[in-house]
């Protein structure tokens, strides 16, 4: 990995879009790059995060099946990362078996987390998954309604009213672009 070109990607730059080819495996060393589903009309919604350390599994699925990206990701943040090419790939899932291990766990991982939305999206409510998200959140979350909307795959307004019935719940305290979970207990019921 030494041998690889390194790269320095700014804030808010294409790291690589659908429907292009896959040059390889990017490898974030510190940074963050998030892997995005764009609608046609410009909606969006968070797949997941690459931060250092991570795998990138939109493109290693391109990989192994040698087809193009099914995600856009962009830089959250500067972003530096070496890509692994396809052919270093394929010889390090035949001949590294921590590699390999790496590779299946992550889609493990990654799958489990996606059942998990899948679950909550097809049986809870709006106010009822950003509970569970709030849940699973830091005490004080950062964080636009756009961008939360963006993350969950809800609209704003969706969001907006959910926050609104939490916050007069006594489950949080909202502040510009900050919500702090006041009652973790009323989130649960």
């Amino acid at each position: 990995m030494d041998a690889l070109p390194r790269q320095v990607l700014p804030a808010g730059m294409l790291a690589f879009q659908k429907g292009s080819s896959c040059d390889g495996l990017p490898i974030v060393l510190s940074g963050r790059i998030h892997v995005l589903l764009i609608h046609p009309s410009g909606r969006e919604r968070l797949w997941y995060s690459v931060r250092a350390g991570d795998l990138c599994l939109a493109s290693a699925s391109s990989l192994f099946d040698r087809g193009p990206l099914r995600a856009t990701a962009e830089t959250v943040e500067p972003t530096e990362l070496v890509v692994l090419p396809q052919a270093e790939f394929d010889r390090l899932l035949g001949q590294s078996e921590s590699f390999r291990a790496a590779v299946l766990s992550t889609f493990s991982r990654r799958m489990a987390h996606d059942l998990r939305e899948l679950y909550d999206e097809t049986f809870l409510t709006a106010q009822e998954r950003l509970a569970a998200w709030l849940r699973r959140a830091e005490p004080v979350v950062c964080v636009t309604h756009a961008d939360l909307a963006v993350r969950l795959g809800m609209s704003r307004e969706a969001v907006s009213r959910a926050l609104a019935q939490l916050a007069k719940s006594g489950a949080v305290r909202l502040g510009r672009e900050r919500i702090e979970v006041i009652d973790l207990d009323k989130l649960t019921s």
